[in-house]
């Protein structure tokens, strides 16, 4: 398995019948990666699980060559209308796959990050990928316009670490961490939706909330860059939930 820092992080399991990758990463990263397993002779991309349709994720599958399959849920396939000349399997709520005697799970929690996430779970060896639902010391990008959904993401994350309590994650971003980071994640999106809440409660205006919002116990959280960083954080939720009121 593999992670990484500030950038996406691509998954990948070995195997004597190929290689399965989760995400791509984009056509740079991807390209790389290709150079590297083709050095170390460990075989061929054979899969990719793609957790959700944004191009850092995604914009590396053509580089692994037609003859992949790429795996993902029937929301991100939508999303991603114009790699019509892959070899696609979806599903619509959990899909099982074996691959080199590993039992992995994916799982489609509702709209979260997206419309179209896939959490894959490697239960033989312990291992969460939580694609962009968890983005390890820095601030998420939260897709609005493409059906987000904090509270569903909440209690995704909820259910997960209940369940998966001693589980390994590789963030989507950021550090491999464990369930406990996570959470603590989990409370950054909890404490936004709780304070955008009561701003909205007193009609304040979508700059009037950010303003009010003090963020200061989240400083350890980084801002990755522009629509990217904490105050585009409250700006997204606080859309977010006008749109569902």
């Amino acid at each position: 398995m593999s992670g990484g820092s500030g950038f996406g992080n691509i998954g990948i399991l070995l195997s004597e019948e190929g290689v399965l990758l989760i995400d791509s990463g984009d056509k740079n990263s991807a390209t790389s990666l290709l150079t590297k397993l083709e050095s170390l002779t460990w075989g061929t991309v054979t899969h990719i699980v793609n957790t959700h349709y944004h191009r850092d994720n995604t914009g590396g599958n053509k580089v692994f060559g037609g003859d992949i399959t790429v795996i993902c849920h029937e929301n991100c396939k939508k999303s991603l209308s114009d790699d019509y000349s892959l070899q696609y399997e979806t599903y619509t709520e959990k899909m099982e796959l074996e691959f080199e005697n590993q039992k992995i799970l994916l799982l489609h929690p509702g709209n979260a990050h997206t419309a179209g996430d896939t959490v894959v779970i490697f239960q033989d060896l312990k291992v969460i990928h939580a694609g962009d639902l968890f983005f390890n010391g820095f601030s998420p990008f939260i897709d609005v316009e493409n059906g987000a959904d904090t509270q569903n993401w909440i209690e995704l994350i909820e259910t997960l670490a209940t369940k998966y309590p001693d589980f390994t994650v590789i963030p989507g971003h950021g550090d491999v961490t464990d369930m406990k980071e996570w959470l603590k994640f989990r409370d950054y999106l909890k404490y936004l939706r709780e304070q955008i809440a009561a701003a909205i409660e007193q009609d304040k205006t979508m700059k009037q909330t950010v303003e009010s919002i003090d963020l200061e116990q989240f400083s350890y959280i980084k801002d990755i860059g522009s629509g990217i960083t904490k105050k585009d954080n409250i700006e997204q939720i606080y859309a977010e939930m006008k749109k569902r009121m």
